[in-house]
């Protein structure tokens, strides 16, 4: 039987997996957003990258390992094989484990010239891209908060908002409390209940700080 060959091309769109290994303790975080933003592990893991790679940041702090040129919006990084060489997958301590993440055609070019520059793989480059987004405190505070607003109304949000400034207004500690952690810690709120919904354990929890 004479099988069909199909002439359509392929798409430009198709997607295409990456699988970079990643430490626990970054894993875990990310699944900790996936959780509270309640997308999936491999959107949010994909969103940070395409975040990270337009942060001027996250490219200088990434740049520091840089073994080719290269070239971030109107910034250009030259050669250095001076530079600490990158080991990828090699450099983490402790249990690892692999993620699988899906990036457009486009972006996927990009991340391929970005592991050029660093001479590793892909899989690695995108590791390593996956981790200094995830340490933006902006990136991960922007995907935390836009989720909010389709749980809480403004009003809530804003009040989040107020607590974590009064917190961080003068505290004594050295560690900074960011809205992704007040999430955090509220959620692990709501987990300890099954009867309440977000809205209402931020409902409580807020009606608590008024009364201190």
């Amino acid at each position: 039987m004479r099988e069909e060959v199909s002439n359509k091309p392929p798409r430009k769109d198709k997607k295409r997996d990456v699988r970079p290994t990643i430490s626990n303790k970054l894993y875990v975080t990310i699944d900790r957003i996936s959780y509270i933003t309640r997308m999936p592990i491999k959107n949010v893991a994909e969103e940070l990258c395409e975040r990270g790679m337009q942060k001027a940041n996250v490219i200088d702090h990434i740049s520091s390992y840089f073994q080719r040129s290269y070239w971030h919006k109107s910034t250009f990084y030259n050669e250095n094989l001076g530079n600490k060489k990158f080991l990828g997958a090699k450099a983490i301590k402790g249990n690892k484990q692999r993620i699988t993440i899906r990036f457009s055609q486009t972006f996927h070019e990009r991340l391929y010239h970005l592991a050029y520059a660093l001479d590793t793989s892909v899989s690695s480059a995108t590791g390593f891209l996956l981790f200094a987004a995830c340490k933006d405190a902006d990136i991960v505070n922007d995907i935390v908060e836009r989720s909010m607003s389709d749980h809480l109304d403004e009003v809530r949000v804003k009040e989040l908002k107020e607590v974590v400034k009064y917190i961080n207004k003068s505290n004594p500690y050295s560690e900074e409390v960011s809205f992704v952690h007040l999430i955090s810690y509220l959620m692990d709120e709501l987990m300890k209940s099954t009867e309440d919904t977000f809205k209402r354990a931020v409902d409580k929890w807020l009606e608590g700080r008024k009364r201190i």
